[in-house]
């Protein structure tokens, strides 16, 4: 991607996440944002084909999405993450733009036995049977943080049986991505299909499908969910479509694919003119000079290189283990569309904030990438 944009993600390790889940993310949100300034938005933004393409078949004031039974009209408004606002120029300098943008949490897997992560972060190596790649998990969860959501994940009952105030909580998580997500009775651009279990495809022409897409986790709203969050492509264990799979086998690494970054491109990012051939280890040359930077004046590779070698006992690492629970409340409070229960912890317990914001993420998270 070529966005001029800087992105801030928290990223945490945890010994308790829920079984068989091995990441989760909590994008920060721009939520209920001016449908027309959007479009408008979109329209300065275009590049590629896939871009005129897509905008052509949008509506510039309004949009309608079909549940699963009936369909609502003249939307005026959707939800962007903070990331996808960013890339569009929705936000620039101030406040908004220093806040973080994305809550990553990793599973340390210390649970695990037998089972450990791979850090091949340059991919020089052959990945174990018995390992989990890291990149690829912590690439999912960075897509989420992009603009890879669905409002669909949100849904807690079936729009027939739901009261207003229900639809009106799913309508107003309708993402950018949702409205490329087509269906066969909703094959119109200005319609997007957004039922749980619906059969559902990746569409920016609103007729043909470029890839199929999860319809669900929710069965006791639909038997036809596939029990995965809709924020994902269909999942083919043996065939990924891309990075946002929504699951991860033992020993198998999966890379971004031209599927992905198409639909990134048209919610709003750059695709970059160079081929899809991703250079890792320069990008993680390129990451720990950045980062060596921020640490210290003069921090170069070799830094990071000595917080890696020497652990907990390193300058870097004290300076990389600041406490972040106060920013990743902030930014779930700011994003307007989390629901946030009681604080429980009197103002004062960091701890207890650490474990609310993982029992959270378990709960509200949106987009778990689960390990089979």
């Amino acid at each position: 991607l070529d966005d001029d944009v800087t992105v801030r993600i928290h990223v945490q390790i945890s010994d308790y996440l829920p079984n068989n889940i091995i990441g989760g993310a909590l994008p920060s949100f721009k939520a209920q944002q001016d449908y027309t300034q959007f479009n408008q938005k979109l329209f300065n933004d275009r590049q590629s084909g896939d871009d005129f393409t897509a905008y052509q078949n949008l509506d510039s004031s309004t949009y309608s999405v079909r549940f699963e039974s009936g369909t609502y009209d003249n939307l005026s408004n959707l939800s962007l993450t903070n990331a996808n606002a960013k890339a569009l120029g929705l936000i620039t300098a101030g406040k908004k733009s220093e806040v973080l943008d994305g809550y990553i949490l990793m599973n340390s897997l210390n649970n695990y036995s037998n089972i450990n992560w791979n850090y091949d972060f340059d991919r020089q190596k052959n990945n174990e049977p018995n390992s989990i790649d890291f990149l690829s998990t912590a690439l999912h969860e960075i897509g989420h943080a992009l603009g890879f959501v669905s409002g669909v994940d949100s849904a807690k009952v079936r729009d027939n049986n739901a009261t207003t105030e229900e639809n009106i909580e799913r309508l107003i998580r309708n993402s950018p991505l949702d409205l490329y997500r087509q269906g066969t009775n909703t094959l119109n651009g200005n319609v997007s299909n957004l039922g749980v279990g619906a059969d559902t495809f990746f569409s920016i022409d609103g007729t043909k499908t470029i890839a199929q897409v999860s319809t669900g986790t929710q069965d006791f709203i639909s038997n036809s969910a596939d029990g995965f969050q809709a924020s994902h492509w269909k999942y083919n264990a043996d065939n990924p479509l891309g990075i946002m799979t929504p699951a991860l086998k033992f020993g198998q690494t999966i890379e971004i694919s031209n599927l992905d970054l198409r639909a990134l491109d048209v919610i709003g990012w750059d695709r970059s003119r160079s081929d899809i051939f991703v250079d890792y280890s320069q990008m993680l040359l390129e990451g720990k000079i950045i980062l060596g930077q921020k640490l210290e004046r003069n921090g170069d590779a070799n830094l990071i290189d000595s917080y890696l070698n020497n652990g907990t006992s390193s300058l870097a690492a004290d300076l990389l283990s600041e406490n972040k629970t106060l920013e990743v409340i902030s930014m779930i409070l700011d994003s307007e569309i989390y629901t946030w229960g009681s604080w429980g912890s009197g103002g004062t317990c960091n701890t207890c904030w650490n474990q609310e914001l993982i029992d959270f993420l378990a709960q509200a998270s949106f987009f778990d990438q689960s390990l089979y």
